[in-house]
């Protein structure tokens, strides 16, 4: 748990959130020295840091819904609140002979990754079907494609992609708070 206080509302803590999926914020940035957050990382142990990918699971009690959590956040001068890493995993897809690779995706509105909204029919399916241990599911992000990462350059790698493999790298809350370092990527 992560405890942060503030002067006055006016005052921000210090990290801009994305929350897309509407359960969850996701850290995309840190703001500058003289932060609220930029002196509690001063201080942190490592394993609980505030950083860029890592989710926030509730402030002040509030869990399951970033949008409500994510006004506790801005109305509240101090805020206590459930970090965790995020899982990481990355998923080779062989497109070579064809075929539709089975995912409806929405860009985040702040982040640098793409959400998965729907699983249709296609090859993302049938890797579910045969690995349910680590299966892709809605409200997974995509964060790299192909080792490029950022917007723009996963888009043009993912139109590029037809007819040839494809490495999508997939990130979700671990669930778990950030008392471990459970940063570890986990390749399929």
């Amino acid at each position: 748990e992560v405890e942060l206080t503030r002067e006055s509302c006016e005052v921000p803590f210090g990290l801009t959130f994305d929350c897309s999926d509407n359960k969850v914020m996701e850290i995309v940035s840190v703001h500058g020295e003289g932060s609220v957050v930029a002196a509690y990382n001063e201080t942190a142990e490592v394993s609980n840091l505030l950083l860029p990918g890592r989710f926030i699971l509730s402030v002040n009690g509030v869990a399951g819904n970033a949008h409500r959590m994510h006004g506790m956040w801005l109305t509240s001068l101090s805020v206590r609140c459930q970090v965790c890493a995020p899982l990481k995993f990355a998923v080779q897809f062989d497109l070579t002979e064809g075929g539709k690779l089975g995912v409806d995706l929405s860009r985040c509105r702040k982040g640098m990754s793409f959400l998965v909204v729907d699983i249709p029919p296609g090859k993302l399916k049938d890797w579910n079907d045969a690995n349910p241990h680590l299966e892709i599911r809605p409200s997974d992000r995509i964060v790299a494609v192909n080792g490029r990462c950022g917007g723009a350059d996963m888009m043009e790698e993912l139109a590029a992609s037809a007819n040839q493999p494809l490495e999508l790298v997939f990130s979700r809350p671990a669930w778990e708070p950030c008392y471990s370092e459970a940063t570890d990527d986990v390749t399929v």
